[in-house]
């Protein structure tokens, strides 16, 4: 950083790193915030389905429903993903 013209500045860009590399870090160590991909719901768009697809639609949106009243278990989690993946297939047929 040194001594002359501009040494505070790169002192306020050391510290500004470090504390934007802790509230990464704090972040990630944060279970709701890391893993909020798996928990909230995919954004659902209203199309008209075929009779098939939407009983498949309404099973898969009912089974995530009893899932996400279950206790937190990495199964729980797993299945969930699984069931999103799912109806984003349904989604792009």
């Amino acid at each position: 950083m040194g001594y002359g013209a501009g040494a505070g500045m790169a002192l306020i860009m050391v510290f500004s790193g470090l504390a934007m590399t802790g509230v990464g870090l704090g972040g990630y160590g944060v279970r709701v915030v890391r893993d909020a991909e798996s928990i909230l719901p995919d954004h659902e768009v209203v199309v008209e389905l075929g009779g098939d697809l939407r009983e498949q639609l309404q099973d898969l949106i009912e089974q995530r429903q009893n899932l996400i009243t279950q206790p937190v278990t990495i199964e729980r989690d797993q299945e969930l993903k699984r069931i999103s993946l799912e109806i984003r297939d349904l989604g792009r047929r």
